[in-house]
């Protein structure tokens, strides 16, 4: 039997970020990349769409991390080649990788959508049992809770083997090699971007053209009013991910400010840091609010999620600006 170490990632709301996350925090500087990343935010208003916005480099297929030893394959090569999912997984498992992959849960009996409907989704791989045949694996169970559970050597063969093509199976584990300092000037330029709501793509235009069908930062706010305000008026889909994945990210700048002020880069911490778990708890309280409406669809709750969208951006901007007035070499 092997498990290969893993815990909770800080960000769930996506699994891309939540598998990147969980191999490479067991890295010696994550705590330094990751609070150097994970600053701006996305919106896409044609598709109610909100993300963090990371480097892309592989085209879709994955985030770049410069912590991570990474190989990537197309489900059509191992095919064609006739590549066994299982032997495969179990050899690399052994040797410290992990295995990111995309499975249709239908076939996978720990996954929701099991024996009901034919669901392309991501799976993470961290460990094996020969003696149950089961692997070790992380992912939303049947009751969309992200946990780690057991999924057996021939779900995973049925669940594989229906999933696209042109999808690609990654294998992944800490670079040893790798080394990364905290960037604080990456930092305070991003927080900027965030605070005036900057294209933060074109800082990146030697590998990627600049988006152009998103926005970004503070503005996000008012677009995520029009989106409650089409939910109220039943004109879009309901998706809990949005105000989560919001709700993540204020947690992520939470714990920044508290990690700058412990490796002595932040002044008047105090202040910063009791307005951000503020700004925090506010948006989980939005989160739980939208969960509720779900239920008993009480038009009061969207509508005080809208009025309260507009305060928390006010609030936030005031947060950033001092954040990068106190921020020191």
């Amino acid at each position: 039997m092997i498990r290969l170490n893993i815990d909770l990632p800080p960000v769930i709301g996506y699994l891309h970020h939540a598998y990147l996350l969980s191999v490479a925090r067991e890295h010696p500087d994550f705590k330094e990349w990751f609070n150097t990343n994970y600053i701006q935010m996305k919106y896409y208003p044609q598709r109610y769409w909100l993300n963090f916005h990371r480097l892309d480099l592989y085209g879709g297929a994955f985030d770049y991390c410069p912590l991570l030893d990474l190989q990537m394959v197309k489900n059509e090569f191992l095919r064609i080649n006739g590549i066994d999912i299982v032997e495969l997984a179990v050899k690399y498992i052994e040797q410290g990788y992990y295995i990111w992959l995309y499975i249709d849960e239908f076939y996978d009996r720990n996954r929701r959508a099991y024996n009901t409907r034919h669901f392309i989704h991501e799976n993470l791989l961290h460990g094996f049992d020969p003696d149950t045949r089961c692997f070790y694996s992380s992912g939303f169970d049947q009751n969309q809770k992200y946990t780690f559970s057991e999924t057996r050597y021939q779900d995973l063969s049925d669940s594989f083997n229906h999933a696209p093509d042109n999808l690609h199976l990654k294998i992944l584990k800490p670079n040893s090699n790798a080394v990364f300092k905290l960037e604080l000037e990456n930092i305070k330029n991003t927080l900027s971007d965030y605070l005036n709501s900057c294209n933060t793509s074109k800082r990146s235009i030697m590998y990627n053209n600049p988006t152009s069908d998103c926005v970004y930062g503070l503005e996000i706010y008012k677009h995520l009013k029009t989106y409650f305000e089409a939910l109220l008026n039943e004109k879009t889909y309901y998706d809990i991910r949005i105000l989560h994945i919001l709700w993540e990210h204020k947690r992520c700048m939470t714990a920044r400010i508290a990690y700058l002020h412990e490796t002595k880069h932040l002044t008047r911490h105090g202040p910063i840091l009791n307005s951000s778990i503020e700004i925090e708890n506010k948006v989980l309280m939005l989160r739980n609010l939208q969960m509720k409406y779900e239920k008993n669809r009480n038009r009061e709750h969207i509508e005080k999620i809208i009025r309260s969208l507009e305060e928390i951006s006010i609030q936030e901007a005031h947060t950033i600006n001092e954040l990068l007035a106190n921020i020191v070499e």
